[in-house]
């Protein structure tokens, strides 16, 4: 006669085949991210419940974060989403699971110092990720592209380094395409030169203070959220290439030394920071809206994903083995990163688990797992919420 096992509690989420909780993620202005279990496949997964938004009224579009979930790799892609009819519903959204630290994250453990190859890697998939994001037919800008944004992914016990992934589009917008010359053709994604109108403008609506500012034109405002990403990986990279830290406001001006300064240039990696000042040097011209100077972002990303595959070829033809002790963990061990299985959290009684989380975005309700193969027996018939601010449920 088999063992009788005694049933414990979990959360689950009813989206698509279902989930258990498994752990507190975090929760930000746009929203809340929690580690969940899929049923249909064991493996981990983040839910992240949006704060409830309405219909955009100048593009019709809702949660322009969405458009590029599923369409590429570089984005950490959602693997459903459930939608309400009520345009002012939040979202709950399925992602999967970048299993490394965020960048921000590793460039705070001390010792931190990356691999010639890592450094290629990243700036390779920036700029990959940031030429799909803008130049396919239903462009959207991620418009917080730091990296706390950044995650790391090891997708086996065998990577030497991990991928790199964007994610957190909860800030995304639509690009408008009346920016592009053509969509077809040589001049595909060519950004059009327009004369910009600067007018003067208050700086805060209850203020007489004024400033000049461009005129507020679809063409002016697709422009800005393409140039804010690509400042944004610009800065990303010029914080990796010369090791300052992120958001280390005391030496900012030492990095804009190094990344103007020829001599600086040449006494570091030299072709590293040459595509560093290429990309700052458009990124300023583009904040002029002088947009012809697009035209070189297509050469600046062939360069540097052929100088990403030179060192990596390197590295291979070298023999050696990456010394990745600038990226271990507390403990020294990997294992933890590429594990892409995780057990759900399990309660010893019905009341405790719902206690436990009151305060997880809903809509959840306590099931019945068995411990040892986490089967759910049995889902309750109560919905619970635990709303967070903005939530209509």
């Amino acid at each position: 006669m088999a063992p009788k096992v005694h049933t414990q509690y979990g959360i689950y989420f009813p989206e698509g085949p279902g989930y258990l909780y498994s752990g507190y993620l975090g929760e930000g202005v746009d929203g809340q991210a929690v580690k969940v279990c899929s049923l249909a496949d064991g493996k981990l997964y983040v839910r992240k419940k949006t704060i409830a938004k309405s219909t955009d009224r100048e593009t019709g579009i809702r949660n322009p974060e969405l458009v590029h979930y599923e369409t590429y790799p570089g984005a950490v892609p959602s693997q459903l989403w459930k939608r309400t009819d009520d345009p002012t519903f939040s979202d709950s959204m399925i992602f999967s699971f970048c299993n490394g630290p965020t960048l921000a994250s590793a460039m705070k453990r001390p010792g931190f110092k990356p691999c010639t190859l890592f450094k290629w890697k990243v700036f390779d998939q920036l700029l990959d990720v940031a030429d799909h994001l803008h130049r396919s037919p239903s462009a959207v800008a991620h418009r917080d592209a730091h990296q706390n944004n950044m995650f790391l992914h090891f997708p086996d016990n065998r990577a030497g380094l991990p991928d790199l992934f964007l994610g957190d589009f909860s800030r995304a917008k639509p690009i408008d395409r009346v920016i592009w010359i053509a969509t077809e053709g040589p001049d595909a994604y060519k950004i059009k030169a327009e004369n910009v109108k600067i007018i003067p403008t208050k700086i805060w609506a209850c203020s007489d203070l004024m400033e000049l500012r461009p005129e507020n034109t679809p063409y002016v405002r697709s422009v800005q959220l393409i140039t804010k990403d690509l400042e944004d990986v610009a800065k990303c990279m010029a914080f990796l290439i010369t090791g300052m830290r992120a958001y280390d406001d005391a030496e900012a001006d030492e990095l804009e030394r190094k990344c103007e300064d020829p001599d600086e240039v040449m006494s570091e990696d030299p072709a590293a920071l040459r595509a560093l000042v290429s990309l700052d040097c458009m990124v300023r011209h583009m904040q002029a809206f002088q947009c012809e100077f697009y035209d070189e972002f297509p050469a600046l990303r062939e360069w540097v994903s052929g100088l990403a595959a030179q060192e990596a070829e390197r590295v291979r033809l070298d023999g050696s083995e990456q010394d990745m002790s600038w990226l271990a963990t507390d403990s020294g061990a990997f294992a933890k990163y590429w594990d892409p299985y995780n057990r759900p959290r399990l309660y010893k009684s019905e009341n405790f688990a719902t206690g436990q989380n009151g305060e997880t975005a809903g809509p959840f309700r306590i099931a019945k797992v068995n411990p040892t193969t986490f089967e759910v027996v049995e889902v309750g018939d109560e919905d619970h919420c635990g709303d967070l601010p903005g939530d209509h449920n």
